[in-house]
C-alpha cells in the first residue's frame, strides 16, 4: 500500500513537473532549534515570575539552557542548512526554509530596555537569568540575520555570503563531499556541480541603494569613484551570474542582471553624467575666484575702480581707524572686522595701495599738536555745511 502511493505521488510529481527530492529536504534540526529556543523562553519569562521553586527543577534548566547546548542546537541547524544549500543550489528555496522554519522567532519583543534592570533588581537567579537572556537574544539575532530581506524581497547579504561560502568550500573539497554526515564520491560532487546555480541578489548593485549611500559623500570625485567601482561590480557579477546573449540586432544583453538591477548600467550612466558636469561647473567657479583674486594684484588696482581717493594714504588710515573702532563697518557673515580687512577693503573700492600703513598709524597716534587733523577737518566741513543750510 504503502508502495502504491509513492509510486502514485511519483506520478503527480512527474505531471506537474516538480523536482522529486523536494522529500530530501532536512528540517529536524530546524525544528529543534525552533522548539529549544521556544522552550528557553518559556522558562526565561517563568524564573522572572519565581515560578520554579524545586532547586532539582532548576538545576535541570540550568543545565538544559546553558550557553553550550545553544552552541551545539545552532551549529547543528547550520549543519543541516549546508545540506539543503547543497541539494537545492537555490537560494530562494532556502530563505524559504529558513523563515518557514524559524521566522516567527525573529518577531520576539519580550526584551525591552529594562528586563535587564528588572532581573538585577529582583535578584533571583539573576546570574543564570542574563546568561539565559543573552544566549536567547544571540540566536534570535543569527536568525533575523539569515532571514532579513530586502525592500524587494532578495535575501540580504548574511544569507548570500552563507550561501556563496558553502559552495565554494564543497567545490574545493577534493574527492569526497561531506554532507550532514554522509560521505558522496567524487562523480557525485562533479553531478552536483553542475547543476544550475540560482544567482543571488546583490543589494550593492540595486541603485536605490547606491544613491543613498553617496548622499554622506560632500566630495563629487570620491562619488564619481563610487560609481564607476560599482559598475566593475556589476560587470563581475554578470560574468560569474549571468548569460551574455545577443539579440537579432546584434546587442549584447544580460537577462537575468535586467530582472535583478533594472537599468542600472543606464542610471549609473546618468548619474556620472551628473556628477562630471558638477565637477566642471566646481572647476570653473574655482577658475573664477582666482581670476577674481589675481585682479587684486597691484598692477591691476587702477583698473578696477571709476573713484579716487584725493586724501593723503595717512588721512585714509585715520578714517579706517575711526570706523573700525565705532563698529561702522561690519562682515555680513557676524564675525569679527580686523583693520587689515577694513584697509584692504578700501584700498579694492579706490583701486589704490596703503604703502607702510601701519608705520603710517603708528606715525598718527604719536602726534602732539593735533592728534586727528583728518577727521577734525571732517567735522569742521560738516560744521560748515549745517551753516550754509540754515
Amino acid at each position: 500500500m504503502i508502495s502504491i502511493k509513492r509510486n502514485f505521488l511519483s506520478y503527480v510529481f512527474n505531471l506537474l513537473g516538480e523536482p522529486q527530492h523536494l522529500f530530501t529536504m532536512k528540517k529536524v534540526k530546524a525544528d529543534s532549534l525552533a522548539l529549544f529556543i521556544n522552550e528557553s523562553v518559556l522558562v526565561f519569562m517563568g524564573i522572572q515570575q519565581q515560578l520554579p521553586g524545586d532547586k532539582k527543577v532548576m538545576d535541570d534548566y540550568k543545565r538544559k539552557f546553558c550557553e553550550a547546548n545553544f552552541t551545539r542546537k545552532y551549529a547543528e541547524f547550520e549543519e543541516e542548512l549546508r545540506h539543503n544549500i547543497l541539494e537545492y543550489r537555490n537560494i530562494t528555496i532556502i530563505f524559504d526554509f529558513i523563515v518557514s522554519c524559524l521566522g516567527e522567532k525573529c518577531h520576539f519583543e519580550e526584551f525591552d530596555t529594562v528586563t535587564n534592570q528588572h532581573i538585577i533588581k529582583t535578584g533571583y537567579e539573576v546570574s543564570f537569568l542574563l546568561k539565559l537572556k543573552l544566549s536567547i537574544e544571540k540566536n534570535i539575532c543569527r536568525i533575523s540575520e539569515l532571514s532579513a530581506c530586502n525592500c524587494k524581497g532578495y535575501p540580504k547579504l548574511e544569507l548570500t555570503g552563507f550561501f556563496e561560502e558553502t559552495l565554494k568550500k564543497h567545490e574545493t573539497a577534493g574527492n569526497i563531499l561531506p554532507v550532514a554526515g554522509v560521505e558522496r564520491p567524487a562523480v557525485c560532487l562533479k553531478a552536483c556541480l553542475s547543476q544550475p546555480l540560482t544567482p543571488f541578489y546583490d543589494e550593492r548593485l540595486d541603485f536605490e541603494t547606491l544613491k543613498t549611500q553617496m548622499k554622506g559623500i560632500t566630495d563629487a570625485n570620491q562619488r564619481l569613484q563610487v560609481v564607476r567601482d560599482r559598475l566593475y561590480d556589476l560587470k563581475e557579477w554578470q560574468i560569474l551570474y549571468d548569460r551574455e546573449e545577443t539579440d537579432v540586432h546584434g546587442k549584447t544583453d544580460y537577462q537575468v542582471t535586467e530582472m535583478y538591477f533594472q537599468k542600472m548600467n543606464l542610471l549609473c550612466t546618468i548619474e556620472m553624467e551628473r556628477i562630471e558636469k558638477e565637477i566642471d561647473y566646481e572647476k570653473i567657479c574655482s577658475l573664477y575666484l582666482l581670476n577674481r583674486l589675481a585682479m587684486t594684484d597691484t598692477d591691476h588696482l587702477h583698473d578696477k575702480s571709476s573713484l579716487n581717493w584725493n586724501g593723503s594714504d595717512t588721512d585714509l588710515v585715520e578714517l579706517i581707524t575711526a570706523l573700525l573702532k565705532t563698529n561702522s563697518i561690519a562682515r555680513t557673515d557676524g564675525k569679527k572686522m580686523t583693520q587689515k580687512e577694513l584697509m584692504e577693503a578700501f584700498e579694492k573700492f579706490f583701486g589704490m595701495e596703503i604703502k607702510d600703513a601701519r608705520v603710517k598709524l603708528q606715525n598718527a597716534v604719536q602726534r602732539k599738536k593735533t592728534i586727528a587733523p583728518y577727521l577734525e577737518k571732517l567735522l569742521n566741513a560738516f560744521v560748515e555745511y549745517t551753516k550754509e543750510r540754515a
